[in-house]
């Protein structure tokens, strides 16, 4: 096959060790990595004298690396095991069954329903900062108020919300408006 003269061969006996973390960073398995620089040696032994090949170490990368890219895309290709297949139908569906769908479409209506029962400054601030995030001191500058009023605003809205939909205790912030 080859003889240990061979600038492969001294190549991959120097070289095997950091041609092993390379094939391992590259794939991501120590297992397979073994193997293909198993199957590195034995492509570079069939290869015959190193007369044509200028630079050793550079060829014997390549020669693993394309090994590597060819064990990549054969993953790729082959069907998924029985076992494999098995697993991916037991990872449990995270999409609503039909009733919370429906349940959920009903909080959006009643939340509908709330939001047009409040005083409309109250509706613009809780629109404000709870669906378009805008920070507090923004909106009482917009509305001239302080941000105390707005805080205020804001836990009344949530509680008329919570209230209408179920989800909260009736709390009141002084006269029912």
């Amino acid at each position: 096959m080859t003889n240990r003269k061979d600038p492969l061969f001294a190549s991959f006996s120097a070289h095997r060790d950091r041609l092993l973390r390379f094939l391992k960073r590259r794939i991501g398995c120590a297992e397979t990595a073994e193997d293909l620089t198993q199957e590195t040696w034995i492509r570079i032994a069939r290869a015959g004298p190193a007369a044509a090949v200028e630079d050793a170490e550079r060829y014997l990368f390549r020669v693993a690396a394309n090994l590597a890219t060819d064990h990549q895309r054969a993953l790729r290709r082959r069907p998924l095991t029985a076992a494999e297949a098995d697993a991916l139908l037991a990872v449990p569906d995270d999409a609503p069954d039909p009733a919370e769908t429906v349940q959920g479409r009903q909080e959006i209506e009643m939340l509908r329903q709330a939001l047009a029962e409040m005083p409309a400054r109250r509706r613009e601030i809780f629109l404000a900062a709870r669906i378009a995030g805008e920070p507090h001191r923004t909106i009482a500058a917009r509305f001239g108020v302080s941000q105390r009023t707005i805080e205020m605003e804001l836990r009344r809205a949530l509680a008329h919300c919570g209230e209408r939909v179920g989800r909260t205790p009736v709390r009141r912030f002084g006269p029912r408006e």
